[in-house]
């Protein structure tokens, strides 16, 4: 089967270039594969380029899920992160992606998913993954070299962003 990158997914979800929309979709047509990877930088695009809100980006995702022509990669862990990224949308369809994933590979202890989560963020995180605890005492020396390292005027940053590193076992 043939895959397709994340510029055909973007074409056929976003419709914004005519011409590419017809190619992606006589593409398609023959059937086509979506990878995890593909569909997580094509979730990322629409947030961070096209400034889709989190309910387009989960329509988004179930409509190439149910997508005649196309096969998308472990589907049932597709559908799970959906779920969750539905319950949380402060959470990136990606984490949830990463969650369901590493789920599917076995409940052996010590599978977690680590990130570097904005502080408005973190609560919400916090109630997808119940045992989520910032651990932020090494990762704060690690912040504040960067902070000295960085050339911006202080003013210029914004206050908001202040990471945490998290690491959320999947028990």
């Amino acid at each position: 089967m043939r895959a397709i990158d994340t510029n055909v997914l973007v074409r056929l979800i976003t419709r914004d270039d005519p011409r590419q929309v017809t190619m992606a979709e006589e593409f398609i047509q023959k059937g086509a594969w979506v990878s995890h990877i593909a569909l997580a930088e094509a979730t990322w695009v629409l947030s961070a380029v096209y400034q889709r809100s989190a309910p387009e980006i989960g329509t988004a995702v179930e409509m190439l899920l149910n997508h005649k022509d196309l096969t998308v990669q472990d589907p049932h862990v597709v559908s799970a992160a959906l779920e969750k990224f539905r319950r949380k949308f402060a959470i990136g369809f990606s984490d949830c992606l990463l969650l369901e994933i590493a789920r599917k590979a076995g409940p052996r202890s010590g599978h977690s998913i680590a990130t570097l989560l904005n502080l408005t963020v973190r609560k919400s995180y916090r109630s997808l993954v119940p045992s989520a605890a910032p651990s932020v005492g090494i990762f704060e020396n690690a912040l504040r070299s960067l902070r000295t390292m960085n050339s911006r005027p202080r003013a210029s940053r914004s206050p908001s962003l202040r990471l945490y590193f998290s690491e959320c076992p999947l028990r």
